[in-house]
């Protein structure tokens, strides 16, 4: 009986010696059970016996919520031209604020800017005071149209700013004008 124990423990012993490195890690590794070791006869048990470690990923990082923002899209703008020394609105004139004011609800949100121009011909401080009617008649319009009014800024220049430069004195049809600019608002989402 002495003799078969001495046998089990040299075969057992060689059978440690000469098995690879990576599976005496794995069989002798110490884990939260103990060492992966026999009992029986210091032979050791086989892997399919202990299961392999549980890994558990790390957490995933928190990134609080912050609403995305839309870009604002390009700014629309519109040109409603005028006749010689009036601010009066022409039913084409009508027609492009009307289109203006639909644009603005089609946006939700927006800033309308309003800015009056005139020709060269005139005094300046004429000028001055006929863009400022037109800017204002204009304002009106898109009010009337259904635009909030605190939704419009109104400025205007008078003979400052030509659409096309020309001398002192020159009645030019594409400079008596008030240049309507909506800027959308930018929206979350």
């Amino acid at each position: 009986m002495k003799a078969l124990i001495k046998a089990a423990l040299v075969g057992a012993t060689l059978a440690i010696f000469l098995m690879p490195s990576a599976a005496k890690a794995y069989w002798y590794g110490p884990g939260w059970y103990g060492p992966r070791v026999g009992v029986f006869v210091g032979i050791p048990f086989f892997p399919f016996f202990y299961p392999p470690p549980v890994y558990y990923p790390p957490p995933m990082p928190y990134y609080p919520y912050r609403p995305a923002v839309a870009p604002a899209g390009p700014a629309r703008s519109f040109r409603v031209l005028f006749e010689f020394n009036r601010a009066s609105l022409s039913p084409e004139a009508l027609r492009v604020v009307h289109e203006a004011a639909v644009t603005f609800r089609q946006t939700g949100s927006a800033r309308i800017d309003v800015t009056g121009y005139t020709d060269t011909a005139g005094s300046s401080q004429y000028n001055l005071a006929l863009s400022k009617r037109r800017a204002e008649a204009v304002k009106a319009a898109l009010i009337a149209a259904g635009v909030p009014a605190s939704s419009v800024g109104v400025s205007w220049h008078g003979e400052a700013n030509p659409r096309v430069p020309t001398p002192d004195g020159v009645r030019e049809p594409q400079n008596r004008r008030v240049e309507i600019v909506i800027s959308p608002a930018p929206r979350h989402s």
